[in-house]
């Protein structure tokens, strides 16, 4: 059986496909080299040449075939695209009434508070008098990812298709797991890295995942964020009839008097940080993710290795041409540009990794690969009140 993978990015996917052993094809908007290189693919921005748009994804898509569907980031946000691509293949993974389910923040606040969860506070265009004018509060579209569209709320009306979510202040994390239609297993946990400059982000961008979750304090609030974030996953899976790989992200922040695991975004869907959890535990989880999406679950724990590690997305700070990508995957990195690329600013260049035995070391590592990437593509920023390149 070929399974066909649709993404925005498919290359983490298609790697953790191949790596367990499945034949697979993939359609994306990007069509990096080392995807292309490694199967059979077809992408909106190389293969016609256009912005992005579901029509466009899915013209793209229809040329690979295929027996299943399995879909990652981007596509959560258009359920009728999901159904157009699943309508002759078996759907390895949320049917479109489930993304258009738990993806509605109403429905969903109600669920998790019902249930006794932490939740955020959220308003909807029409409610913006009722937002509290002590707190920030950040404008988010409802159906967005990665950050993209994200910020913060200066009084003005609230845009329809967005929603006012109370910003939390601190660390940033995922929280992913399996699920049958009924049930839960939890995965692992990462932390997020939001709107980081050294790798170019803008703010509320996510550029990239550590794991394991490092926590601060000690044991005991470790102990209890599991516990929530467990009993969430649980919950979820139950109320909406989840299936495969799901994440929640969510922000550590105060809330009834203690540090917990707010929910700011459910991604109904095999996520990103999938790689360094498979990073973590030393092992493919799409098996799982299919088999999960036919009602089986693991029976025995995942163990992780012990380490930290990491990926870190380089966006582009100036316009830049790169060149010479040949050697990049040997130089560890992925979502490889093609040689002759143009990069606009903002735009990613490419996906670095880092491992190392604390939280820092790994997080100095992607720096560092961060950096040689810049320097390798000539960009760089100039300190004008120094009058020196940055290093």
């Amino acid at each position: 059986m070929t399974i066909l993978l649709v993404a925005y990015s498919a290359r983490f996917l298609a790697e953790s496909a191949l790596s367990g052993g499945f034949q697979v094809r993939a359609a994306d908007y990007f069509g990096d080299r080392d995807l292309r290189e490694r199967v059979e693919s077809a992408s909106v921005l190389r293969d016609l040449g256009e912005a992005f748009s579901p029509a466009a994804l899915l013209a793209v898509a229809e040329r690979l075939g295929g027996e299943a569907l399995v879909y990652a980031g981007g596509l959560e946000n258009h359920p009728s695209l999901v159904a157009r691509l699943s309508r002759r293949r078996e759907l390895l993974g949320n049917p479109p009434e489930v993304l258009v389910a738990v993806r509605d923040w109403k429905r969903l606040g109600e669920v998790l508070r019902k249930a006794d969860l932490p939740a955020p506070e959220m308003f909807f265009p029409g409610e913006e008098g009722r937002a509290e004018s002590g707190g920030r509060w950040l404008v988010k579209p409802r159906w967005s990812a990665a950050g993209a569209g994200i910020h913060f709320w200066r009084g003005e009306v609230l845009p329809r298709g967005n929603v006012l979510q109370e910003f939390l202040p601190g660390l940033s994390g995922s929280f992913t797991f399996l699920a049958d239609g009924r049930r839960a297993v939890p995965v692992g946990c990462t932390e997020q890295l939001i709107g980081r400059k050294e790798f170019g982000g803008k703010p509320f961008a996510w550029c990239g995942n550590v794991t394991p979750l490092a926590f601060a304090s000690g044991g005991e609030e470790a102990e209890r964020t599991e516990t929530l974030l467990r009993r969430m996953a649980e919950v979820l899976a139950e109320m909406f009839s989840l299936r495969g790989l799901n994440t929640v992200d969510f922000v550590l922040a105060g809330k009834r008097g203690e540090r917990l695991p707010v929910p700011v975004e459910i991604n109904p869907r095999p996520s990103a940080s999938l790689e360094v959890l498979e990073m973590l535990l030393g092992r493919s989880l799409f098996g799982e993710h299919v088999r999960a999406c036919r009602g089986v679950l693991p029976e025995e724990p995942f163990r992780p290795k012990s380490g930290f590690f990491g990926k870190g997305i380089v966006f582009a700070r100036r316009k830049v041409t790169v060149s010479a990508t040949g050697e990049w995957r040997a130089s560890g990195r992925a979502d490889i540009p093609h040689d002759g690329g143009v990069i606009d600013r903002g735009n990613p260049v490419c996906t670095v990794f880092g491992q190392g035995k604390t939280r820092e070391e790994c997080l100095e590592a992607l720096q560092a690969a961060a950096l040689r990437v810049r320097r390798e593509i000539g960009d760089r920023l100039f300190r004008r009140e120094r009058g020196e390149a940055e290093r």
